[in-house]
This record gives C-alpha cells, structure tokens and sequence, in this order.
C-alpha cells in the first residue's frame, strides 16, 4: 500500500530526520526525476553526469533504542502518539481574555507501521552520527528517512546549490565518494516500547541533487 507507507512518512519519519551541519534549506528541483526523486539521466549544471543513487559501502551497524514518549496499546496492537495539539481555550483566545493552552490530539497508529517508520528514523540518526565520526563533523551532508517503492530507506543528501546565474555557490563538504564510502550499507535497528520489542534492517542510499535560487 504505498499511498498508506508514503502518508505515515511524512506524519514521522520527517520528524525524526537528522541533519549534520552544512545542510542546505529548500527543495531539490523536480525535473527528470527517478521514482526515488532523484535526477537519473540529465548532466548537472556543469555537464558533468548525474551520480546515481548509490548504496553506501561502509560495514553494516547495529543500534537500538528504547522509546518512550509514546505509549503501546495492547488491546488493539496500536501506538497512540501526539499527530497534533489544539488550544483548549479557543473562545478565549480568539476574544484576547486568556493566552493560548495547548491540548494534545492522540492518534493510534498500527503497531508494524509505527515500528517500521521509528526503525528507520533510528537507523538514520546512527547513520548521522557514524558520518559525523568518519569525517571529522564536517560532512555537511542532510540525512533523513525516504520512502521508495521498496519501502523505506535512509538518503544521505549531496547537494549543489546554484545561484540565479546558474553559478555554483555552495555544495556537500564531503566529495559524493567519500560520502558512498563513509555510509554503513545498512542498519539494523531495534526498538523496543513497553517491553514490546521490533528489529527492522533499513539500507541506505547516497543521493544528489541540485538546487537553484529562483
């Protein structure tokens, strides 16, 4: 159910996105892409020709966290999480007689995509922190949860950025190589929640991208 897997990405695993310093805001342009929303076939700017999405190279690790801030529900094998917070005074605060009060919304998410999208948001942020280890803090590259057509994955971004001339102003510190080199193939990660414990294997891939001020 792809429809279903893409929507519940990016209600979490957005959330738990980790980026290492040097990313660069906005959207990577959407032309010519692949179905894993990466430009395949056309030269970059320079002309010199676009890497594919490349598996990272480095050996596999392991990781596993204990959650905590939600809490599994047993009766129906779900996860009731915050989706979103409303104010409790809402008369009030439209009138100006009272400041604002939040209130959270609950959802109960299935308990296998819950885990599937908390695994891989673990899994990228060990995949940050064996990046931030490799190359000394200085990588620059984003790194995220993707869903692609054979479920989720962790992107480790390299990205170039032009100006409205079409001059290259900024790019990834580390070279698209080292990148591939320094990012561990995949991930196991295991998470546990009120004693109930999943193991997923996330892979990775290493992308490019361009992106131009309008």
């Amino acid at each position: 159910m792809p429809s279903t897997r893409r929507a519940f990405v990016g209600g979490f695993a957005c959330l738990g996105s980790t980026v290492l310093g040097g990313c660069l805001g906005g959207a990577p342009t959407a032309s010519n892409r692949g179905d894993d929303g990466t430009n395949r076939d056309e030269p970059t700017t320079d002309g010199e020709p676009t890497p594919d999405p490349t598996p990272g190279e480095a050996d596999p690790v392991s990781v596993s966290k204990t959650v905590e801030d939600v809490a599994y529900v047993p009766e129906n094998e779900t996860v009731r999480i915050v989706a979103a917070y409303r104010h409790a005074n809402h008369e009030a605060v439209v009138n100006g007689s009272e400041p604002p009060e939040r209130e959270p919304v609950y959802e109960e998410i299935p308990w296998e995509r819950w885990a599937e999208a908390e695994c891989a948001t673990v899994a990228s942020k060990a995949v940050a922190e064996r990046l931030a280890d490799e190359l000394d803090g200085n990588g620059g590259a984003s790194v995220g949860v993707t869903a692609g057509d054979d479920g989720l994955f962790v992107s480790v971004e390299y990205v170039v950025t032009y100006d409205r001339d079409g001059e290259k102003v900024s790019e990834t510190n580390a070279a698209f190589d080292r990148l591939v080199a320094a990012t561990p193939r995949e991930v196991t990660a295991t998470v546990t929640l009120d004693g109930r414990t999943a193991t997923r294997t996330v892979p990775t891939r290493v992308r490019y991208s361009e992106r131009h001020y309008a």
